[in-house]
């Protein structure tokens, strides 16, 4: 082949390779519309899968909902079979219980109504044996285990406390802390003394109508129990300071002997069948001391009131609750006055000899909350508590005063000079904080004498050693060696 037919056979190439693109061009310009059905179909399949897993994931959770409902279903289905069966049980427990315990009709009319006429005798002791009967089947052996066991039990404490919404105040009243202060300590938590009021307010009425009926049905001879200012024994004279509302006891009668022994009998057994209850009041207790320490003295003053009526009753477990609740506030109460002292005697070894102790203010604090707390015969508890707190805070100072002798004098009159500042208005109207307000005084006063004498000491030392050595020469020389001197 020649150079023209090479030239010629690659234009003919170049001819149809145009050819050709031109072709695709057009296969390609005519395909685009079967491409956009077929993305369009595509699309659609995409957005039909999507629709149906979110269609997928709803009837998944619908039917997670239903299986938990199902098995809800099922739980409480469970529970009330088991209620249904307990309560079936119970109701025949009862049943026996009150077969055994109803008194047929003739026996109560005997008992409680009836004569005691010789033509009535024999009827009175058939009563008497089938009550002896009953009675000796209510006890240990002949009961049954499980109701011997049973004590009287409250839920009204938990609901109390945990329908009572109160701040929680910290414990921590006197101990020393940079920029420390007492605003923390402010929160009102009246709630929970007044929760332990309503407790005593409702409960104490009841247990003493539990004790009258108690020995009115177990016919012990016992004085009657009367609601506060009540007529009682034929006078008007009802005493409104006896919130147990129980009557006195005559001792001029003939049966006061008799009485104190049923009193005696009637109580043991009130203490074996309220025995448990006092938990439910020691934990309130023990639930207020956590939440403000304080309110121990809000609360010793209401039990105290409760307990100001002197008198012999048939509530004697009522008295002994009280008198051990009395005890135990008065206990957790010594438990924070302790710690405080605690906190104040930790001075001693962390805090250095300078200025005002922090524990000065903070005790003014303190005691201006405790004066708010206080409540009737709670007056001696407080007393008590300022006299220990006051002690060691004194204790303290001194002993701190001593570790720089130099500046003693200065470090114990400021401290006293802030503790009567800082309780002058108390110390007007409390007589306790009037007397050691009083010491403080004294020693602010004596501690003031020291270093003046101190001051003047140090600046005329040379004319006092002058006047000391002048003083040794008239006592160690004789007249006649003076008059030497002055000759010569």
């Amino acid at each position: 082949m020649g150079i023209g037919e090479a030239e010629a056979f690659s234009e003919r190439l170049k001819r149809e390779l145009h050819a050709l693109e031109v072709a695709n061009v057009h296969v390609i310009l005519e395909s685009h519309p079967l491409v956009d059905e077929v993305l369009q179909g595509l699309e659609g399949a995409t957005s039909c899968a999507d629709d149906m897993d979110d269609w997928l994931g709803m009837l998944n959770v619908k039917l997670r909902h239903m299986r938990e409902d199902i098995d809800s279903i099922e739980t409480r289905n469970k529970k009330l079979e088991m209620q249904s069966v307990n309560n079936k049980a119970l109701i025949e427990e009862l049943d026996k219980i009150l077969e055994r315990l109803r008194v047929p009709s003739e026996y109560a009319a005997c008992l409680t109504g009836g004569s005691f006429d010789e033509t009535r005798m024999l009827q009175n002791v058939e009563a008497c044996e089938w009550l002896t009967g009953v009675l000796r089947g209510l006890q240990v052996p002949n009961l049954d285990p499980t109701y011997a066991k049973m004590r009287a039990a409250r839920e009204f404490a938990n609901e109390l406390r945990a329908s009572t919404k109160a701040s929680r105040n910290p414990t921590v009243w006197l101990e020393a802390s940079t920029g420390g202060s007492q605003s923390g300590n402010s929160a009102d938590t009246s709630a929970v003394s007044d929760a332990y009021a309503k407790m005593l307010t409702i409960f104490i009425p009841l247990l003493v109508d539990e004790s009258s009926f108690f020995a009115h049905f177990m016919c012990f001879e016992v004085p009657a129990l009367t609601t506060p200012g009540a007529v009682a024994n034929g006078s008007k004279g009802g005493s409104n300071d006896d919130d147990l509302g129980i009557m006195d006891i005559d001792d001029n009668d003939s049966k006061a002997g008799k009485t104190s022994a049923d009193l005696q009998s009637l109580n043991r057994s009130l203490q074996d069948l309220l025995d448990g209850i006092q938990e439910d009041f020691y934990a309130v207790v023990d639930w207020d001391y956590k939440i403000d320490p304080l309110r121990c003295i809000s609360m010793h003053g209401i039990t105290e009131r409760y307990l100001s009526g002197k008198k012999a009753d048939a509530a004697g477990f009522v008295r002994l609750l009280l008198g051990a609740l009395e005890s135990r506030i008065s206990t957790q109460f010594s438990r924070f006055v302790n710690e405080a002292c605690h906190q104040i005697e930790r001075n001693e070894r962390n805090v250095r000899q300078v200025g005002v102790l922090s524990y000065i203010p903070r005790f003014a604090t303190l005691a201006t909350r405790m004066e708010q707390y206080i409540q009737g015969q709670s007056r001696d508890l407080v007393d008590q508590a300022y006299t220990k707190f006051v002690s060691v805070l004194f204790a303290t100072l001194e002993k701190l005063a001593q570790t720089d002798p130099k500046y003693a004098d200065i470090f114990v009159l400021e401290n006293y000079a802030a503790f009567q500042n800082s309780l002058y208005d108390l110390a007007n109207v409390v007589p306790t904080l009037a007397k050691f307000y009083h010491q403080a005084s004294e020693a602010y006063e004596q501690a003031c004498t020291r270093h003046i004498s101190m001051i003047i000491y140090y600046q005329f030392e040379r004319l006092f050693q002058i006047a000391r050595k002048i003083e040794d020469l008239v006592h160690n020389f004789s007249r006649r060696d003076i008059q030497t001197i002055a000759d010569c």
